[in-house]
Protein backbone atom coordinates (compact mmCIF):
# COMPACT_ATOMS: atom_id res chain seq x y z
CA UNK A 1 0.00 0.00 0.00
CA UNK A 2 2.72 2.86 0.74
CA UNK A 3 4.50 1.80 -2.63
CA UNK A 4 1.58 3.29 -4.24
CA UNK A 5 1.58 6.69 -2.58
CA UNK A 6 4.30 8.75 -4.40
CA UNK A 7 2.22 7.09 -7.93
CA UNK A 8 -0.82 8.16 -6.21
CA UNK A 9 0.39 11.72 -5.35
CA UNK A 10 1.96 12.22 -9.09
CA UNK A 11 -1.26 11.50 -10.43
CA UNK A 12 -2.86 13.81 -8.10
CA UNK A 13 -0.98 16.49 -9.50
CA UNK A 14 -1.09 15.88 -13.05
CA UNK A 15 -5.03 16.00 -12.37
CA UNK A 16 -4.51 19.11 -10.31
CA UNK A 17 -1.86 21.03 -13.67
CA UNK A 18 -5.07 20.04 -15.78
CA UNK A 19 -7.73 21.17 -13.65
CA UNK A 20 -5.66 24.51 -13.87
CA UNK A 21 -4.98 24.19 -17.52
CA UNK A 22 -8.49 23.84 -18.42
CA UNK A 23 -9.67 26.76 -16.08
CA UNK A 24 -7.37 29.24 -17.84
CA UNK A 25 -8.71 28.30 -21.23
CA UNK A 26 -12.09 28.63 -19.95
CA UNK A 27 -10.93 32.26 -18.29
CA UNK A 28 -9.16 33.24 -21.86
CA UNK A 29 -12.34 32.01 -23.54
CA UNK A 30 -14.79 33.79 -21.66
CA UNK A 31 -12.71 37.09 -21.83
CA UNK A 32 -11.89 37.36 -24.97
CA UNK A 33 -15.80 36.77 -25.81
CA UNK A 34 -16.53 39.53 -23.32
CA UNK A 35 -14.28 41.84 -24.99
CA UNK A 36 -15.43 41.34 -28.48
CA UNK A 37 -18.80 42.28 -26.91
CA UNK A 38 -17.36 45.23 -25.34
CA UNK A 39 -18.60 43.75 -21.84
CA UNK A 40 -15.27 43.82 -19.73
CA UNK A 41 -14.94 45.94 -16.63
CA UNK A 42 -11.65 47.69 -16.25
CA UNK A 43 -10.66 49.24 -12.96
CA UNK A 44 -7.43 51.16 -12.97
CA UNK A 45 -6.02 51.73 -9.50
CA UNK A 46 -2.79 52.07 -8.01
CA UNK A 47 -0.84 48.82 -7.24
CA UNK A 48 2.45 47.76 -6.89
CA UNK A 49 4.13 47.18 -9.78
CA UNK A 50 6.66 44.22 -8.07
CA UNK A 51 4.12 42.85 -6.66
CA UNK A 52 2.39 42.14 -9.67
CA UNK A 53 4.81 41.21 -11.60
CA UNK A 54 5.74 38.55 -8.62
CA UNK A 55 2.34 36.88 -8.59
CA UNK A 56 2.43 36.51 -12.21
CA UNK A 57 5.63 34.85 -12.26
CA UNK A 58 4.70 32.47 -9.14
CA UNK A 59 1.69 31.60 -11.27
CA UNK A 60 3.80 30.81 -14.27
CA UNK A 61 6.87 28.80 -12.72
CA UNK A 62 5.71 25.21 -12.78
CA UNK A 63 5.15 25.90 -16.51
CA UNK A 64 8.40 27.40 -16.82
CA UNK A 65 9.81 24.23 -14.43
CA UNK A 66 8.31 21.52 -16.15
CA UNK A 67 10.94 22.98 -19.52
CA UNK A 68 13.85 23.48 -17.35
CA UNK A 69 13.47 27.44 -17.38
CA UNK A 70 14.57 30.24 -14.92
CA UNK A 71 12.67 33.36 -14.76
CA UNK A 72 14.66 36.16 -14.19
CA UNK A 73 12.37 39.43 -12.73
CA UNK A 74 14.32 43.27 -13.23
CA UNK A 75 12.50 46.45 -12.25
CA UNK A 76 14.15 49.65 -13.27
CA UNK A 77 14.76 51.82 -9.99
CA UNK A 78 12.08 54.09 -11.05
CA UNK A 79 9.50 51.80 -11.32
CA UNK A 80 7.54 51.60 -8.10
CA UNK A 81 3.80 52.07 -8.78
CA UNK A 82 1.73 52.25 -11.58
CA UNK A 83 -1.91 53.05 -12.25
CA UNK A 84 -3.71 50.50 -14.46
CA UNK A 85 -6.26 47.30 -13.68
CA UNK A 86 -3.36 45.31 -12.10
CA UNK A 87 -5.66 42.14 -12.32
CA UNK A 88 -5.76 42.74 -16.09
CA UNK A 89 -2.43 43.47 -16.37
CA UNK A 90 -0.99 40.60 -14.41
CA UNK A 91 -2.93 38.72 -16.97
CA UNK A 92 -1.14 39.83 -19.58
CA UNK A 93 2.23 39.18 -18.43
CA UNK A 94 1.00 35.77 -17.07
CA UNK A 95 -0.16 35.15 -20.90
CA UNK A 96 2.92 35.92 -22.27
CA UNK A 97 5.26 34.03 -19.59
CA UNK A 98 3.07 31.13 -20.12
CA UNK A 99 3.77 31.19 -23.87
CA UNK A 100 7.60 31.79 -23.39
CA UNK A 101 7.56 28.69 -20.75
CA UNK A 102 5.57 26.72 -23.50
CA UNK A 103 8.32 27.12 -26.35
CA UNK A 104 11.59 28.03 -24.40
CA UNK A 105 13.50 24.70 -22.89
CA UNK A 106 16.40 25.00 -20.76
CA UNK A 107 16.65 28.82 -21.07
CA UNK A 108 15.66 31.83 -19.40
CA UNK A 109 13.01 33.74 -19.50
CA UNK A 110 13.21 37.60 -18.00
CA UNK A 111 10.53 39.66 -17.18
CA UNK A 112 11.46 43.55 -17.46
CA UNK A 113 9.83 46.91 -16.26
CA UNK A 114 10.70 50.27 -16.87
CA UNK A 115 9.57 53.79 -17.33
CA UNK A 116 9.17 55.36 -20.39
CA UNK A 117 7.91 58.42 -21.86
CA UNK A 118 5.94 58.54 -25.14
CA UNK A 119 3.17 60.77 -26.45
CA UNK A 120 3.50 63.26 -23.54
CA UNK A 121 2.70 60.71 -21.33
CA UNK A 122 4.68 58.77 -18.54
CA UNK A 123 4.27 54.84 -19.51
CA UNK A 124 4.91 51.53 -17.54
CA UNK A 125 6.63 49.18 -19.90
CA UNK A 126 6.51 46.02 -19.37
CA UNK A 127 8.93 43.39 -21.57
CA UNK A 128 8.53 39.54 -21.54
CA UNK A 129 11.72 38.07 -23.04
CA UNK A 130 12.71 34.44 -23.66
CA UNK A 131 16.02 32.49 -24.93
CA UNK A 132 13.49 30.66 -26.74
CA UNK A 133 14.48 29.83 -31.10
CA UNK A 134 11.48 32.34 -31.97
CA UNK A 135 9.08 32.69 -34.69
CA UNK A 136 9.72 32.29 -38.50
CA UNK A 137 8.72 36.10 -39.39
CA UNK A 138 6.51 34.92 -41.85
CA UNK A 139 3.96 33.50 -39.35
CA UNK A 140 4.42 36.64 -36.79
CA UNK A 141 1.07 38.14 -38.60
CA UNK A 142 -1.11 35.12 -36.81
CA UNK A 143 0.19 35.39 -33.69
CA UNK A 144 -2.29 37.65 -32.10
CA UNK A 145 -5.26 35.94 -33.82
CA UNK A 146 -7.94 34.07 -31.83
CA UNK A 147 -7.20 30.13 -32.13
CA UNK A 148 -4.10 30.63 -34.08
CA UNK A 149 -1.12 28.37 -33.08
CA UNK A 150 1.91 28.47 -34.14
CA UNK A 151 5.67 26.45 -33.03
CA UNK A 152 8.87 28.28 -33.88
CA UNK A 153 10.00 26.50 -36.63
CA UNK A 154 6.41 26.11 -38.19
CA UNK A 155 6.03 22.76 -37.48
CA UNK A 156 5.70 20.17 -34.12
CA UNK A 157 2.59 19.82 -32.09
CA UNK A 158 1.15 23.08 -31.29
CA UNK A 159 0.75 23.67 -27.60
CA UNK A 160 -2.44 25.32 -26.04
CA UNK A 161 -5.51 26.35 -27.92
CA UNK A 162 -4.31 29.96 -29.29
CA UNK A 163 -6.21 32.64 -27.20
CA UNK A 164 -3.58 33.84 -24.90
CA UNK A 165 -1.76 36.04 -27.11
CA UNK A 166 -4.92 37.26 -29.02
CA UNK A 167 -6.37 38.08 -25.55
CA UNK A 168 -3.35 39.53 -23.89
CA UNK A 169 -3.24 41.76 -27.15
CA UNK A 170 -6.95 43.34 -27.09
CA UNK A 171 -6.29 43.34 -22.95
CA UNK A 172 -3.11 45.67 -23.44
CA UNK A 173 -5.08 47.78 -26.46
CA UNK A 174 -7.78 48.41 -23.81
CA UNK A 175 -5.90 48.91 -20.89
Amino acid sequence: EQHKRPQDAADLSRIVASARRLEHLVNNLLDLAKLDADRIDVRPAFFNVREMLCAAIEAASPAAASNRNIIKLEIDDAVSTGVSDADRLRQCVLNLLSNAAKFTSDGVITVRAARAQRDGGDWLVIDVIDTGSGIAPERAPVLFEPFMQTHADGEGQAQGAGLGLALTRKLARLL
